[in-house]
């Protein structure tokens, strides 16, 4: 027997949006993600979320202080990848 599916909800149609970010430069954030997980050998969302990611890429930081304003870059990530960047 075959089941009737529903529509998907207005709330689980916005949820996936906010799942989905959106990045203005593909090529870098893509860069950023593989290159510290492949240094470290895990999966990219252990190291940086992908928002904080995408704030990196649109903010682009080059000195230290900027970076360390991003949010979900604490003292440890800082001082860990701050080369890698």
């Amino acid at each position: 027997m075959l089941r009737k599916t529903e529509p998907r909800s207005k709330k689980s149609t916005l949820k996936a949006a906010r799942i989905a970010p959106e990045v203005t430069d593909r090529p870098l954030f893509d860069a950023l993600r593989k290159s510290i997980a492949d240094e470290d050998s895990v999966p990219p969302y252990v190291i940086f979320h992908d928002k904080t990611l995408i704030e990196m890429v649109s903010v682009q930081p080059t000195l230290l202080s900027e970076m360390a304003m991003i949010s979900g870059v604490g003292e440890k990530k800082l001082e860990k990848y701050r080369e890698s960047f």
